[in-house]
């Protein structure tokens, strides 16, 4: 995860870290592991995809070695 990594277009609940910004998951209502993938763009806080495949969808990096 690169910690500088800006969400924008996030939902509300996804914009103030409380559901993953991949598949809307809302860790309120059905807790989940997690793991933080960078920033909302609008609110500025951390925000967070489920720990797995959610999160890996993210971090993934490029064949060339860089992320995605």
């Amino acid at each position: 995860m690169n910690p500088t990594t800006l969400y924008d277009g996030l939902t509300p609940v996804q914009a103030d870290g409380l559901a993953c910004v991949v598949c809307h998951r809302d860790f309120i209502a059905a807790p989940h592991p997690a793991r933080p993938v960078g920033f909302s763009f609008e609110t500025g806080s951390q925000v967070f995809a489920c720990d797995g495949g959610c999160h890996a969808l993210v971090t993934r990096t490029t064949p060339e070695g860089g992320s995605r």
